[in-house]
Formats: C-alpha cells, structure tokens, sequence
C-alpha cells in the first residue's frame, strides 16, 4: 500500500544531484484528478481514496495526503525502474514487479525490510544490516560477542534529509495526524501510513531522530482487515514508541550542509506569503528553492 509511496518522492528528491532540469522538488506541482495512464500493460486507471482530488497540488501536500494519481503522475515522471532501484538501494529486497501500480504499493514486502529502507533515510542516506542479536553477554554482564554490523552509503545525506522532512507531512497536516492530535505523541515524527486496496494490509512507518520502527497488521490467511493503516497500525506504533522514547532527550531532525528549509503555500508551490491558507515547510537542495512568493488570490 501507501507506505512504498514515499520510494517515488525519494527518487524525485535526488534528481537535482543527478542532472535533471528542472529538477523534481517538493515544491513540484502534480495533477491530482481523476486519470488514465497508458502502460506497457494496457491502461491503467487508479482512483484516490473515497474518490476525492484536489485538482493540482504539490508533491509535498500530494504525499501527505496520500493522494493516488498525482503519486502516480511524479512516478512517471521520474520513471517506474528508478523507483524500483531506489527502494531496492534502501534495503527492499523482494521481488518488485515493475509495472505502473508499484509507485502505489502493488508489490508485496516484509515488515522488517520496508523498516529497513526507513532506517536508511533516518540515518542519514546509510543502509544497516538488521541483525537479531545486539550481543551476548556472560553472567557478570561483560560482552563476549557481538555481530559484525555491515553498513553502506545509499542515498546521499541531502536527499533523506529531504525525504524525511516531506514524511513529517503526513504526521502535521495528513494521514496519519492522529499520532499528535489524537494520541498525544509530540515529538519529531516522520512517516506514512498504508493499506492496501482491499484493507487486507494496515501499516505505518515512522521514526523519530533515535528511532524507527515498522507495523503491519493483517491476517496469515489474507483476508479482509477491513481497517486502514491509520486505524489499525498508528495506534499500536504510538503506543511502542511512547515506552521507547520515556526516557530519551527530545530531539528534532538535523540537516546536513546543502539544504535549505522554506515555508512554501501547499496548492501553488510558490514560498508562502501572508494570506496563504495552507502552508507547509519543507527542504530543498540549495539553489532550487521557490524564490516568488505566492501571488494567487486566496478567499478569506
């Protein structure tokens, strides 16, 4: 489901550093309206969640909100095989069909490699092996093994910085609000939720600066759930990390040299001005930050 979207918005947030122009930001504005795309496979028509679109929007609001078709327009823009490359350099390792409907979650994957692929972007772009055991101690509590932990560069530190601050949309203004407006979970949170067409699948993966962890609630037998991944999932991952995190500092995320944060108006892309209604902040890689302000007339 919508938990592999957030594969798309990476591959665009790394086109500045590979050459395109204009580059794919989160400020880039997609069509969100009902559509459909012609595929290698036939035509290919998917719908937003209770059919409801927003016309044209930015990436930024378009992932926080979940939104189906203009997921699936920057999916073509950037191109289904990139999107495939990135979330296998982020640790996805089951086999992706790459067809149209993957920008949207069509593939299956496990809780602990999609959990993974979100570690890599909270630690910076760095991929770490998931190991079982952290280490074995003997009785007086001293460490006599511990596994060799294998770790890589896959994205570059701009990038995730990026992407991380395009998942806090969700938790701010989107899907997945619940986790401060409803559960009281105030911290730095980035993350998406998911579910999959047929609610067999409820999922949400988030972190916070020292922790990720991933929830997918379903059933062996593949039926029917019937909830979605705001309603099955954010409850059971807000009541883990309220234990985890009782006794740790709060932290936000830190950006690396490179990036620059903007409030831009949601709808337009344009850096926000006074009387715009929805705003959002987001990253940019230095350079390629919107520099008008929003001249649209908004109502009161």
């Amino acid at each position: 489901g919508s938990a592999f979207k957030p594969f798309v918005y990476v591959a665009a947030l790394d086109s500045p550093y590979s050459g395109r122009r204009p580059p794919l930001t989160a400020a880039t504005m997609l069509e969100d309206m009902p559509d459909t795309f012609q595929t290698p496979q036939g035509p290919w028509a998917p719908h937003n969640y209770e059919n409801s679109y927003e016309g044209h929007v930015t990436a930024a609001r378009a992932l926080a909100r979940s939104l189906n078709i203009a997921t699936a327009h920057l999916a073509e823009m950037v191109g289904i095989p990139t999107v495939a490359r990135t979330a296998r350099l982020l640790g996805v390792q089951s086999r992706l069909r790459e067809v149209a409907s993957l920008s949207l979650g069509t593939s299956e994957v496990t809780p602990l490699e999609l959990t993974t692929a979100y570690a890599a972007l909270a630690n910076g772009g760095v991929w770490i092996q998931p190991v079982p055991v952290r280490a074995v101690l003997d009785r007086a509590g001293n460490e006599v093994w511990s596994p060799k932990r294998e770790t890589r560069r896959v994205l570059r530190p701009e990038t995730a910085y990026m992407a991380t601050i395009l998942l806090e949309g969700p938790v701010i203004y989107g899907t997945a609000a619940g986790i401060r407006s409803q559960y009281g979970f105030t911290r730095p949170v980035a993350g998406k939720t998911g579910t999959t067409d047929d609610e067999n699948d409820a999922w949400f993966m988030g972190y916070t600066p020292q922790l990720v962890a991933g929830v997918w609630v379903g059933c062996d037998h593949n039926r029917k759930l019937g909830l979605t991944g705001t309603q099955a999932a954010v409850p059971i991952w807000v009541r883990f990390m309220e234990e985890a995190h009782r006794h740790l500092p709060v932290r936000d995320f830190a950006a690396p040299p490179g990036v620059v944060e903007v409030w831009i108006d949601a709808q337009t892309g344009y850096r926000a001005g006074p009387d715009c209604p929805r705003v959002m902040r987001v990253a940019f890689a230095a350079g390629t930050e919107p520099r008008t302000v929003c001249p649209a007339f908004h109502a009161p």
